[in-house]
């Protein structure tokens, strides 16, 4: 009879842990039961158990810790963003929760800086992607600089940074590393050729004043962050609980812009633009007018920038250029062919493919000479001057369009870009006139500037003239026409016809609305 060891060694036979032939080969049964029964079999194959069962735990072992390591792997990650090497979008709420636990627990604040590149969807378009993504990097090593050990920073996304100092006693703190921050930002970022002049908009909220959980602080961070932008960007703000309370209004007026076109509340007047000697009208500026029932008058300067952002400038934009092409092609059919009508043109619009289309389709629709309309855009343009920008602006050109280029001096100015693109007249901002019949240095810079201009054959316009005194000097400098306030406010189209456009002499009026000013 076989003995439970012989069992367990067939056992083992039969699960293949040995192999039969080790034991049965060339052997008869009779012969098998001895050696199932001998001691140094028992121990051979315990043996033989023991080292099996070790390498499979080893082989365990070594892949726990793959797993773990894997793990790790992925965790970290998750916690990095690749692109910039900075804490992951995700790492930043997470670490904020625990470090605004920490500054509740212990009575200290903390403070939330969100972020935002100024333009970078305009260097995205003119440099491409690749070229933006340096941006990203470099800033994110500027940035990393400028932060001592145990401060926070992670890339948000987008074009948008976190910086989490997590130790303060008072807003002062957060607002000497914002100012730090600017100071870095005077210097230009070098990607290859390109010299970039980047700068950034701030939004700063304290924890846990503002709020006590990550999602909260961020979210009143990014309010604080849209008020900097909406102050002219290249700025910073705190937040505030009257934040709260503007995000609602700009909500609403979203909503009410969105409708306003259908329900005809956009209006549009006319300042005239006469020549330098006051005694000839040149033309009209067209000026968008926005009267909402509920809102009252919303001035140009708060509407248009929403516009672009919610995508409807291009709609807006069109309207107008319709109707002041019609308006101006019922004054030539009635007084004199030669005026010409100025209109406002977002850079959005001349990014635009199908502004060159629209443009053509108003000329042939109203008969109007090409020429007799003139397009304005802002220095802004040159900082969203992609190659389909400046393309439509030739093309534009070609079909026999005037360009002009408004606000010179006050933002992006570039040389280059008036001797590059087919300019016909430069519009000289007003703080170049403000008190110019009393500053030497501002009569040089205009002088200079008309200098250029002429060399360059553009003409050019003088904007917010008030006084005789300015007129005087602008004669003098030889500026080719004047617009502003000393001749005329921006008026409804009747008042326009009356005041310009019928038997009144310019001269005559100009001394009237003097007499009113003073």
């Amino acid at each position: 009879m076989i003995t439970p060891v012989g069992i367990f060694i067939l056992a083992l036979i039969a699960q293949g842990i040995i192999g039969a032939g080790l034991v049965l080969s060339g052997l008869s049964p009779v012969m098998v039961l001895p050696l199932l029964l001998t001691p140094v079999l028992v121990f051979f194959l315990t043996r033989k158990l023991y080292e099996q069962s070790v390498s499979a735990r080893r082989v365990a072992e070594h892949d726990a810790v793959e797993a773990r390591r894997e793990i790790q792997n992925v965790r970290l990650s998750a916690n990095k963003d690749p692109l910039t090497g900075l804490n992951s979008r995700h790492y930043v709420r997470e670490r904020l929760d625990e470090l605004l636990s920490v500054a509740t627990n212990r009575g200290h604040s903390l403070a939330v800086l969100y972020l935002d590149i100024d333009y970078f969807k305009e260097f995205n378009e003119a440099l491409g992607h690749t070229l933006g993504n340096r941006i990203l990097t470099q800033m994110a090593q500027r940035l990393n600089s400028l932060l001592k050990k145990g401060d926070l920073l992670g890339y948000y996304g987008g074009d948008e940074f976190i910086i989490v100092l997590p130790v303060l006693h008072d807003m002062m703190a957060a607002e000497m590393v914002a100012r730090r921050i600017f100071n870095a930002m005077t210097n230009p970022i070098l990607i290859d050729h390109h010299q970039l002049q980047v700068s950034l908009s701030i939004g700063i909220a304290m924890g846990p004043v503002d709020a006590t959980d990550s999602e909260s602080l961020l979210r009143r961070a990014e309010s604080a962050l849209k008020d900097s932008k909406s102050k002219g960007r290249n700025a910073y703000s705190f937040y505030s609980q009257s934040l709260n309370q503007s995000a609602s209004e700009r909500l609403k007026m979203d909503q009410l812009l969105r409708g306003a076109l259908e329900r005809n509340e956009f209006s549009i007047v006319y300042q005239a633009i006469v020549s330098e000697q006051g005694t000839r009208l040149k033309g009209f500026e067209a000026l968008i007018r926005w009267s909402s029932p509920e809102l009252g008058q919303v001035s140009p300067s708060v509407f248009i920038p929403i516009a672009e952002q919610i995508g409807l400038i291009s709609e807006i934009g069109l309207w107008v250029l319709r109707e002041s092409a019609e308006q101006l092609k019922l004054w030539q059919s009635r007084y004199d062919q030669a005026i010409v009508m100025s209109i406002n043109v977002s850079p959005r619009q001349f990014h635009d493919e199908s502004i060159l289309p629209a443009v053509k389709g108003v000329i042939s629709k109203t008969g109007l000479p090409p020429a007799s309309l003139q397009l304005e855009v802002t220095e802004g343009l040159f900082l969203s001057a992609s190659e389909r920008t400046l393309n439509n602006i030739r093309l534009l050109k070609s079909s026999g369009i005037r360009l002009a280029l408004d606000d010179f001096g006050t933002g992006f100015s570039s040389l280059s870009y008036l001797n590059q693109l087919p300019f016909d007249v430069l519009k000289i901002d007003k703080s170049f006139v403000d008190g110019l019949e009393n500053n030497d240095k501002d009569q040089a810079m205009v002088m200079a500037i008309i200098s250029i201009a002429h060399r360059l054959s553009m003409e050019v316009v003088v904007e917010g003239v008030e006084t005789p005194q300015q007129v005087h000097v602008l004669r003098e400098l030889s500026a080719d026409a004047l617009q502003g306030y000393y001749y005329s406010k921006p008026v409804s189209a009747r008042e326009a016809e009356a005041r310009f456009l019928s038997q009144s002499g310019l001269l005559n009026l100009s001394e009237s609305i003097w007499d009113e000013l003073s």
